[in-house]
């Protein structure tokens, strides 16, 4: 029977993973906590004055107005690493 070294490298790596989970979660509460709107309304306004998000389609203008329901759903698929489904 062998036994397998778990270096310093193998603990650093388990607390930079532990970090980001605990990261992670701290951010999708963050979304669904009370007072969500205020938080997440100062990024909708300024993605929609920068004219970032699009209407859906190739040559849609900007959007005027970002609904807040929207952002914060896309924000979680996007933390969640559903990247295919977290698009604007």
């Amino acid at each position: 029977m062998s036994t397998v070294y778990a270096g310093p490298q193998t603990s650093s790596c388990a607390h930079i993973i532990h970090e980001h989970e605990r990261r992670l979660e701290e951010c999708l509460r963050a979304l669904h906590a009370p007072g969500w709107e205020e938080g997440l309304q100062p990024l909708a306004s300024h993605m929609s004055a920068q004219g970032v998000v699009r209407g859906p389609g190739y040559a849609c203008p900007p959007v005027r107005h970002l609904d807040l329901e929207v952002l914060r759903e896309t924000l979680s698929r996007l933390l969640r690493d559903r990247w295919e489904q977290g698009r604007l």
